[in-house]
C-alpha cells in the first residue's frame, strides 16, 4: 500500500514511516511486474494472464504471517488490517459501493490490470493512501466507515477470513498475482550473514532530494536522508582498515555521489542516474550494473533508507539472476523487517546503519542525525513522494 504525500505521521517523525513502508509494499508489486515483463519474456507474460480454470480445485493460498508481529503507532492494529484488506479487495477485483464491496464484471485478469486498481494518486492512480483523506477511493476511510467497512480483525488469519467472507478466493488469482501478493505481505528479508575480506561493490540508492541539488557538481543540498546515506557509506568504507570492506567500490545514485565528493576519493565513487530526470529503482540499478560488471565484485552490498531497503535488495536479487555475474547479495541490515527498529536484534550479523552519525541540512538548520534518532531518517523537506511527483511532472 502507498501513502500520499500528505502530513500524516507515524512514530512521531515528520513523514509517516508507516505510509512509506506500505508504499514500499506496493513498490514490490510494481517490481514484480517489471521483472516479469522485462526480464522473463513474453512467454511468461502470456502464462501469467491465465487464471485457474473454473471448476478446478486450486491449492489453497496462505497469506504470509509477517504482519501478525507488526504494531503500528499512528492507528490501531484493527484499522491497519482493515486498510490492508481493502487494498487486497481492490487488487482482487472488487470495488466499494453504497451497498458494500461488489465484484467487478468483467474483473481484472492480469497482474498489470490489478496493479492499476491500487495505483496511488501521486503515481497518477485513483487510490488515495493519505490517512486523513475522505474521497471515494481513500483507502483508510473506505476500509473503516459505512457499508465498505472490513472486519479484518488483528491477525493474518482474521484478514484471510474477512477476504473469504467477501467472496475473494485468492487461490484463483493468476500465478504472477499470487507471487506479487505474497511479496507485498512478506515484510522480512531472508536470513543472511556477512563474510569479511571479499571484493565488495556498495550499491547506494537515494531516498530524497532538494531543488538545490541540480547536478553531480552543483548540489549544495543533496537532501537530508541522502546526506545520512552518504555518511553511512563513508562509515562503512572507513571500516576497510579492519578488513571489513577491503577493496570496496561505491556505485551510488547521483545525489548520494554528490554528497560523497568531499568524503571519499573520486575514483572510488561511481555516480548512477541522470540529474533532473526521474528514474525508478530498476533503472538506477541498470545504470549501476554497467560499472559493476567491469569491477567484477564478489559481493554486492545493498544500501538504501531502511524503509526502502527491502525493495532495493529484492530488485538487485532479481536482476542478478539475469546476469552472469557470480556475486552474493547482502542487505545493509540483517536480520531485517519493515518494523525496524522495534524488532532490532542486538546480535545482528549485518547493520551498516548502527553507529552512524551524519551532518544533515533540514528545515534551514544544520544538525547531527543518526538512523536511530527520533526521525528515523525521515525529514520534512526531504519528502520522497513529493520529490518523485515533481520529477515526473
Amino acid at each position: 500500500m502507498a501513502s500520499d504525500s500528505g502530513s500524516d505521521s507515524d512514530r512521531g517523525h515528520p513523514k509517516g514511516s508507516l505510509g512509506m513502508r506500505l508504499g514500499c509494499s506496493l513498490a514490490v508489486i510494481a517490481l514484480a511486474t517489471l521483472m516479469i515483463c522485462k526480464w522473463q519474456g513474453p512467454a511468461f507474460a502470456r502464462a501469467s494472464q491465465a487464471p485457474n480454470l473454473k471448476g478446478s480445485r486450486p491449492k489453497a493460498f496462505v497469506l504470509p504471517p509477517d504482519l501478525d508481529a507488526f504494531v503500528p503507532s499512528s492507528m490501531t492494529k484493527r484499522h491497519f488490517f482493515q486498510a490492508v484488506a481493502a487494498q487486497i479487495l481492490l487488487f482482487g477485483g472488487f470495488s466499494p459501493s453504497a451497498h458494500g464491496w461488489v465484484r467487478d464484471v468483467p474483473g481484472p485478469s492480469t497482474l498489470l490490470q490489478r496493479l492499476e486498481r491500487i495505483q496511488p494518486t501521486w503515481k497518477s492512480g485513483q487510490v488515495d493512501y493519505s490517512l486523513s483523506a475522505r474521497g471515494p477511493l481513500s483507502l483508510f476511510h473506505i476500509a473503516s466507515s459505512g457499508p465498505t467497512t472490513v472486519d479484518a480483525g488483528e491477525s493474518v488469519a482474521s484478514l484471510s477470513a474477512a477476504l473469504a467472507a467477501h467472496g475473494l478466493d485468492l487461490a484463483r488469482l493468476e500465478a504472477s498475482s499470487q507471487r506479487a501478493l505474497r511479496a507485498m505481505l512478506t515484510w522480512h528479508l531472508p536470513a543472511t550473514r556477512a563474510t569479511a575480506q571479499l571484493k565488495t561493490a556498495v550499491l547506494a540508492f537515494s531516498f530524497d532530494a532538494t531543488r538545490s541539488c541540480r547536478s553531480l557538481h552543483d548540489c549544495p543540498r543533496p537532501g537530508p536522508s541522502n546526506e545520512l546515506l552518504a555518511a553511512t557509506v563513508e562509515h562503512f568504507v572507513a571500516a576497510g582498515a579492519s578488513g571489513a570492506s577491503a577493496g570496496a567500490e561505491v556505485f551510488a545514485q547521483w545525489e548520494i555521489a554528490a554528497a560523497l565528493q568531499s568524503r571519499l576519493p573520486q575514483h572510488q565513487v561511481h555516480a548512477a542516474g541522470k540529474p533532473g530526470q526521474y528514474m525508478n529503482t530498476v533503472q538506477i540499478l541498470e545504470s549501476m550494473m554497467r560499472g559493476v560488471a567491469q569491477f567484477s565484485p564478489q559481493r554486492l552490498l545493498v544500501l538504501a533508507h531502511p524503509d526502502h531497503l527491502r525493495r532495493a535488495y529484492l530488485t538487485v536479487r532479481h536482476f542478478l539472476n539475469t546476469t552472469t555475474l557470480a556475486a552474493s547479495v547482502l542487505p545493509a541490515m540483517a536480520p531485517y523487517g519493515l518494523d525496524w527498529p522495534t524488532n532490532r536484534s542486538e546480535g545482528a550479523s549485518i547493520n551498516l546503519y548502527a553507529g552512524v552519525t551524519g551532518t544533515v541540512h533540514t528545515a534551514g538548520r544544520t544538525m547531527a542525525e543518526s538512523w536511530y534518532s527520533e526521525n528515523l531518517g525521515f525529514f520534512p523537506d526531504g519528502d520522497p513522494q513529493a520529490w518523485v511527483h515533481d520529477r515526473e511532472v
